[in-house]
């Protein structure tokens, strides 16, 4: 069986299911279905818990709902960090869950610290743990429940932070996504620093460039990539033009403001390398009106709501993807 690589098995999937489309999920507490919220605080005594579960009932089923429209998944770590191990271990299981689903995974953890502590990181996300084992009184080396295909970081320490990362990618195929142009309005203050040699934010892509080249492509891709916000698709073109081979996350697009045709500005001319990133607009799809009126009366409305909005988004971005390429004919 061919062994691909991270960004091999986000390339394919975006091609076999014809997707651009990214789903992040991001549990929002005070937005979980009521009654899920109850029926949990009802069967576990820990609030912690309870709250954690409630989290897994309502993600597990839209994630397999979702999983026809969408490339790759993205959670976001920050939103099973409140809850302690709880939480922390439905994260585990949710990218268990995509996994089986044959959905790549990006974790959006935007990781940052540099030395020893960066290697650590690498190591549980993009790489392998230590474990050891008694009958050979030694270590060896393993994935552990964390690790994804792709996973986000921030450059502001510099090499220290994304060499250990960089250095995965070369031995296991894996993928750091360098946070490069965000989709904040306004602007990132630090990304967009005026130098004598461009902004900030420029700067980065072209050392992400250099970094780069100790790594091999596959399918004309390297297993390295960036963010590039949806919010700012004037600056799409000359990210693409600095990493020719470098997969684009692409947030922004949906509930933070960013057009389906803003998002795909940063396609390569075969229509790929950009995942494009929708969160809020689809795993909180059951609380918009029209949602509402039209699955308000079935259990599982949220579900029906969040596969309905991510095969609406999936149509979306196609239909912008097939605008922009026909204008470079």
């Amino acid at each position: 069986m061919e062994t691909l690589t991270s960004v091999q098995k986000i390339l394919r999937a975006m091609q076999e299911k014809n997707s651009l489309l990214c789903v992040g999920f991001d549990p929002e507490p005070e937005k979980l279905p009521i009654f899920l919220l109850n029926e949990m605080h009802q069967r576990y005594d820990d609030p912690d818990e309870a709250m954690a579960q409630t989290m897994k009932e309502f993600i597990v089923p839209i994630l397999e709902a979702v999983a026809p429209y969408a490339s790759t998944v993205k959670p976001q770590s920050a939103f099973y960090e409140r809850y302690g191990h709880h939480s922390i271990r439905v994260l585990e299981q949710i990218i268990k869950r995509a996994h089986e689903l044959g959905l790549p995974v990006i974790l959006d953890a935007k990781r940052g610290d540099g030395g020893p502590t960066a290697e650590a990181y690498a190591d549980a996300y993009l790489g392998k743990n230590s474990y050891w084992d008694v009958a050979t009184q030694s270590f060896i080396r393993k994935e552990g429940p964390l690790h994804v295909e792709a996973l986000t970081i921030q450059p502001g320490i510099g090499d220290a932070c994304l060499v250990p990362f960089i250095a995965r990618a070369k031995e296991y195929g894996t993928c750091p996504l360098i946070v490069t142009k965000s989709s904040f309005t306004p602007n990132s203050f630090v990304e967009m620093i005026e130098t004598d040699d461009g902004r900030v934010w420029q700067q980065i892509a072209q050392h992400i460039a250099e970094l780069s080249n100790e790594l091999p492509e596959y399918d004309g891709y390297k297993n390295i990539g960036v963010v590039m916000g949806a919010t700012y698709p004037d600056d799409a073109p000359f990210m693409r033009q600095v990493l020719k081979s470098a997969l684009f996350l692409v947030p922004g697009y949906g509930a933070q403001g960013g057009g389906a045709d803003e998002a795909v500005f940063g396609i390569d001319p075969q229509g790929l390398g950009c995942v494009i990133n929708s969160s809020r607009g689809i795993l909180y799809a059951y609380l918009a009106e029209e949602f509402k009126k039209k699955y308000d009366d079935y259990d599982r409305h949220f579900v029906l709501a969040a596969a309905t909005a991510a095969m609406h988004a999936r149509d979306d971005l196609n239909a912008a993807l097939s605008r922009k390429l026909s204008a470079r004919v």
